[in-house]
């Protein structure tokens, strides 16, 4: 498969090698009292879709794939999935949960361009997203990147918001 500078994870997903895709992950381990401050490099692999990738270690790690690399924060969790794994995250525990959910949906789109360019979702199934079982007890931030269309966002702020348990709303904006 045939990728820019930059990772398209849509197209990576979707294609038949997406199962066989890894990412490495280096954690540093301290050796102890050292005098050089010398550190243990530990590496695994860990499939990149369709399973939950955890930090758990004592520190930080970083993430290779595909020659680019990426921070993976201490006590950090994600995964690189359609909707259909997504109640892989709820955690079993139900006195954990996460504190940042960041979801970018494939929203629906008039434009015949944007609809070849990546597969498209119907609105109304994220209704049905578990974001109340994947937020901590304590509260969660949910990031949700919208588009500009006043359809959409009337859609997200009088039903999918509330079916989500989402209270006070804040906007942010991205300018390219």
């Amino acid at each position: 498969l045939e990728t820019s500078s930059e990772n398209n994870f849509v197209e990576l997903g979707g294609s038949w090698r997406a199962p066989f895709y890894e990412m490495t992950i280096c954690f540093q381990k301290p050796l102890g009292q050292d005098e050089a401050g010398t550190c243990d490099v530990q590496k695994r692999s860990s499939p990149l879709f369709n399973r939950v990738v955890r930090v758990e270690e004592n520190g930080e790690a970083e993430g290779e794939f595909q020659g680019r690399l990426y921070v993976l924060p201490k006590g950090s969790c994600f995964m690189t999935t359609d909707f259909t794994h997504v109640r892989d995250l709820i955690p079993d525990n139900p006195n954990t949960g996460y504190n940042l959910i960041v979801i970018d949906p494939p929203w629906e789109n008039g434009c015949v361009r944007q609809k070849e360019a990546y597969p498209t979702l119907p609105n109304r199934n994220l209704l049905y997203l578990p974001v109340q079982e994947l937020a901590h007890p304590a509260g969660a931030l949910v990031v949700l990147w919208i588009t500009n269309r006043e359809k959409l966002r009337r859609f997200v702020e009088e039903e999918l918001l509330p079916s989500w348990g989402v209270k006070d709303p804040t906007e942010f904006y991205w300018l390219k």
